[in-house]
């Protein structure tokens, strides 16, 4: 399970409402996925959530172990799996939920894998005076 929790990125305070994806990979090895691969990976939905109060939301997905009969401890692929982020009023995100593989042993003692992710406003979603009017 993926703990998230989304901020506004000036004032830290949590996003109430902020949609939450999941989408697998692995992708190119070079750079996040295409927006092509996320339309069609959300069509998918391997995972969505919505923030609650505090800016957190649960998200579940299934990842790939390298685990088995002569390593059981292993690593858990958690770079495969990209969490996708948006707000009305703010700026989109994507990022993977870690950029490295992390110790199966470990993934099961946390439970849940926190990610936090800060959204900024778009202009559009911004007060164009400094006091707020």
């Amino acid at each position: 399970m993926i703990r998230v929790h989304v901020f506004d990125g000036e004032t830290h305070k949590p996003l109430a409402g902020a949609g939450v994806s999941l989408i697998s990979g692995p992708y190119r090895l070079t750079g996040p996925p295409l927006a092509s691969e996320i339309e069609a990976n959300e069509r998918s939905q391997s995972a969505i959530g919505t923030t609650n109060s505090d800016g957190e939301a649960l998200v579940t997905g299934t990842f790939s172990s390298t685990s088995g009969y002569q390593n059981p401890n292993g690593s858990v692929s958690l770079h495969r799996g990209w969490l996708v982020v948006r707000a009305a009023g703010y700026g989109g995100v994507t990022v993977p939920v870690r950029h490295e593989p992390m110790p199966r042993p470990l993934v099961l003692e946390m439970k849940e894998v926190p990610v936090s992710i800060g959204l900024f406003r778009t202009q559009e979603g911004r007060s164009m005076r400094r006091d707020g009017q």
